[in-house]
């Protein structure tokens, strides 16, 4: 009997530290803390409007030969999707300004809230401007 006992200690043990562990990180003992993830999902979401803002960008500059003169373009925002066609603000901006159109990309200012010039965000420094996810400014 006390042989079982003993093997009832040693799996317990590897399961509660398991547990622990597991506990630990919900509460926000362990991995990116709750401003962090925040931060990530704000420029993942801008992000994603930027490149679907820079899709309708190019469809407008296939069909017509030139980039749209501004954001506001009627024809660009009937490229976009229904959820795009509001004012398209930069959640970063604090004016809540619309995203910085440069003649043929937007991008957002970023956490910084300052336009650095297209730049691209720099994840230590927390400095620069999001542009779109996987998208060459050449």
């Amino acid at each position: 009997m006390k042989q079982e006992n003993r093997n009832q200690r040693t799996i317990k043990w590897p399961i509660l530290s398991l547990v622990g562990t597991l506990v630990a990180y919900a509460v926000g003992g362990c991995g990116p803390s709750r401003e962090e993830r925040l931060l990530q999902h704000k420029l993942d979401y801008t992000r994603n409007i930027l490149k679907t803002i820079q899709a309708g960008i190019e469809v407008y500059r296939q069909n017509r030969g030139v980039y749209p003169d501004s954001l506001d373009n009627n024809v660009l925002r009937r490229l976009l999707p229904p959820s795009y066609r509001g004012e398209l603000k930069d959640i970063f901006s604090p004016t809540e300004a619309p995203f910085v159109y440069d003649g043929r990309t937007s991008y957002s200012v970023g956490p910084n809230m300052i336009d650095d010039g297209g730049q691209p965000y720099d994840s230590e420094t927390k400095s620069g401007d999001i542009l779109p996810s996987r998208w060459k400014t050449e």
